[in-house]
């Protein structure tokens, strides 16, 4: 281990220790008289989204990662997860006075928490923030969030709490004040609704107690929420008392401090925890007062954030971490942090990253003495810190998500690797209505629900939808295009600062990869290969004229192969599998095809479901046998799956031999010897061959079990078992 990763982690450590010492003996929330006064949305978003999910939330229903609308009160009776429940304990009484706060916190923070407790509304009910609410299992408030484990019992998920303690559900409530039309709920009840979460939140979660503030990276996009939603109350003319206004920059500080001090830094081990914590140390720097403070916290982040572009992202653009869903959820990250820094710059702010007092950052990385290095931007004459080839890198990743959306419309990407479901901003979910029966019969994670619940009707999110990313990438690249929410927060952040023409990536046309020839001879050698060692599958495609008008598009650096026309969508994963980050976040998928043609999804990628809850579960759907891709009949894994939930060496070295016009081919070594995949654009339609030049059979895929996989399209939520009937299997 470098010396310089050693003191670091011996720094750290022992600065724990005396918060830990400290913080059973004094409060742990700050003193300092903090207002938030800088406001950065001015324009007021032409909202004409129904936000039904407004009523579940002025009730405290949640329907967080597969739970099913659910009420977060004290004492919730859970329904359980795959069979295992816990006691969530006993209702609690309140009193308007906060002396039932006692019997949850430690001394030192019970005054102050009950005077928070008394500024809130008589009626309104406390969230369980403590409770993971589908297995039943909460933490404790007691508890130094350090020595908090995140728990080993089988069907327990801290991300639930954690995920809730987001708050994401809150911008909706103030974007509902911009509905056109009527509106359901009144400006006031919905501002009341914020004020009285986000105190109940301070006084039962003071800093550094209990399970929310144990990852840094949740913390973080709480904080970005709260401002947001304070900023779009604040737009409205919602005006809060002085009492709230003091408690809610104090709670906005109590964050910065602790990301600050728990940043999820390693001198080669970091990745989107940490780049979401440096964006909500940004959010949080920026909407507080300027002070010595502030300042260098704002310069820290934004020379974070620079380097994290270079170092997280590959060249094509695209994140190191093996999964399209994280590398959605870290652009999201970079986009607003981005819009945040240009509108920071055409302010006297910008004088905080040209002089700061670099000696008071105590913490690893370090920051380098100011002023930071400003560029100039051609369009406007404004200078910013960001050199050209940072925005031309975060061109790319948006590309990326436009370029693998499906063409269903409503934002979907391929799950490559992990999907936990993760957002920065959740401002326009798309849902849809079923009756709850129906909705019982569809999802498993439903299983105890009763289909009386909620008038025997389910709210249900359109997901993995991530149209609202693509929305905020052309709100900062091409504002004219879109008017949508996201686009238009963007704006707000950016102060309608105009990205440079060069920065954009046009896609440069398409070149063969390697030639016809090598493309040849791997069918010549399928044809070759004895029958117990190759598997044939054909797929029909009534318009085959379709496959004489695809376009295509490569993404080498993270191992995405793309081919799209209208009516046909046609993905393969042939990559690497990043090293740097362990395969934390990636399946053993090498080879896989997602594949859809006039709307029927024939293959499709199972997704992740769950983490930490069911190990097993975990390991099922990282597995090739839940991936349509070339396989052994032995079962055996192209990478070890045993070696921990969140590590998957690179064994199979999967490499691209053909991707052009007449389809793709690759192989991968991860069973030892070399396991081909050939795609065929045939007349009468996609052939896909597959052949192992080991000693072990391969798997032969039939009718019947080729599409029926388990399938997960968020995380927690998992469907029922499908079949497809469009498919032809012919091994010879």
């Amino acid at each position: 281990m470098p010396q310089t990763e050693l003191r670091r982690r011996v720094k750290q450590r022992l600065n724990r220790l005396f918060l830990r010492v400290r913080d059973f003996f004094l409060p742990t929330s700050t003193n300092k008289k903090l207002e938030i006064t800088n406001r950065f949305v001015t324009i007021k978003p032409d909202n004409n989204a129904a936000f039904k999910q407004i009523s579940y939330t002025l009730k405290h229903k949640f329907n967080t990662l597969g739970s099913g609308w659910t009420e977060t009160s004290y004492g919730t009776k859970c329904k359980g997860l795959h069979g295992i429940r816990y006691n969530s304990g006993k209702q609690v009484k309140t009193d308007i006075n906060g002396m039932w706060l006692l019997r949850k916190l430690n001394l030192p923070n019970f005054f102050r928490s009950k005077r928070l407790w008394m500024l809130i509304d008589g009626t309104y009910t406390p969230i369980d923030w403590q409770l993971d609410f589908k297995s039943g299992f909460r933490w404790s408030e007691r508890k130094w969030y350090n020595s908090l484990r995140t728990s080993n019992k089988p069907g327990v998920d801290i991300k639930v709490p954690w995920e809730l303690a987001r708050f994401q559900h809150l911008p909706p409530l103030a974007l509902a004040c911009f509905t056109n039309g009527a509106v359901e709920f009144s400006h006031k009840r919905l501002a009341a609704e914020f004020q009285n979460q986000v105190l109940d939140f301070a006084a039962v979660n003071p800093p550094r107690f209990g399970v929310n503030w144990r990852c840094g990276m949740d913390a973080a996009i709480r904080a970005a929420n709260l401002l947001l939603t304070y900023d779009l109350f604040s737009l409205a003319g919602i005006l809060f008392g002085d009492g709230f206004n003091k408690a809610f920059g104090q709670l906005i500080y109590d964050h910065g401090v602790h990301i600050i001090n728990n940043l999820s830094w390693s001198q080669n081990l970091r990745g989107n925890h940490y780049l979401a914590e440096i964006t909500g140390l940004l959010f949080i720097s920026a909407y507080l007062p300027p002070s010595d403070e502030t300042d260098c916290w704002l310069a820290f982040s934004v020379c974070e954030l620079i380097k994290e572009v270079e170092f997280q992202f590959n060249t094509d653009g695209t994140h190191f971490e093996s999964s399209t869903a994280y590398h959605s959820l870290c652009t999201e990250l970079v986009l607003y942090a981005t819009a945040l820094v240009l509108g920071i710059c055409t302010t006297e702010r910008i004088n905080s990253l040209k002089n700061y007092n670099h000696k008071l950052h105590k913490v690893y990385p370090g920051l380098l003495p100011s002023p930071v290095k400003l560029y100039l931007l051609k369009s406007n004459g404004l200078f910013t810190p960001f050199p050209p080839d940072y925005f031309i890198k975060l061109h790319k990743m948006g590309i990326f998500i436009t370029d693998i959306l499906k063409p269903d419309g409503i934002g979907k990407i391929p799950q490559i690797g992990d999907n936990d479901s993760g957002r920065l901003f959740k401002l326009s979910t798309k849902f849809k209505t079923m009756s709850m029966d129906e909705a019982v019969k569809t999802y498993k994670n439903l299983e105890g629900f009763s289909t009386a619940e909620d008038g025997g009707t389910f709210l249900d999110e359109e997901s993995p939808d991530y149209s609202g990313v693509i929305s905020a990438f052309n709100g900062l690249f091409e504002p004219a295009k879109t008017d949508n929410t996201e686009a238009i927060i963007i704006r707000n952040y950016a102060r309608v600062v105009a990205i440079p023409q060069d920065a954009y990536i046009s896609n440069s046309p398409f070149k063969e990869y390697v030639t016809s020839d090598d493309f040849q001879k791997l069918i010549s050698d399928f044809n070759k290969t004895d029958d117990t060692y190759k598997d044939r599958v054909l797929i029909p495609v009534k318009n085959s004229d379709v496959l004489n008008r695809l376009t295509f598009r490569e993404y080498p650096d993270f191992g995405l192969y793309i081919f799209k026309a209208d009516g046909l969508y046609l993905v393969v994963r042939c990559g690497s599998i990043d090293s740097r980050y362990n395969g934390a976040h990636a399946h053993n998928d090498q080879l896989s095809v997602e594949l859809s043609v006039e709307g029927v999804e024939i293959f499709r990628d199972p997704g992740g479901y769950l983490y930490t809850p069911e190990p097993q579960l975990r390991n099922r759907f990282r597995s090739v046998s839940s991936h349509f891709a070339p396989q052994l009949q032995s079962k055996k894994e192209p990478g070890d799956l045993s070696q921990g939930l969140f590590k998957l060496r690179d064994k199979a070295r999967a490499e691209c031999i053909y991707f052009g016009t007449l389809g793709f081919a690759g192989v991968h070594f991860g069973f030892g010897a070399a396991i081909y995949r050939v795609v065929i654009f045939g007349t009468k339609g996609i052939e896909i061959l597959d052949f192992h030049k080991g000693t072990e059979p391969i798997r032969k895929f039939s009718s019947e079990n080729i599409g029926n996989y388990e399938y997960s399209k968020g995380y927690g939520v998992l469907l029922q078992k499908r079949y497809n009937d469009t498919i032809e299997s012919n091994s010879r």
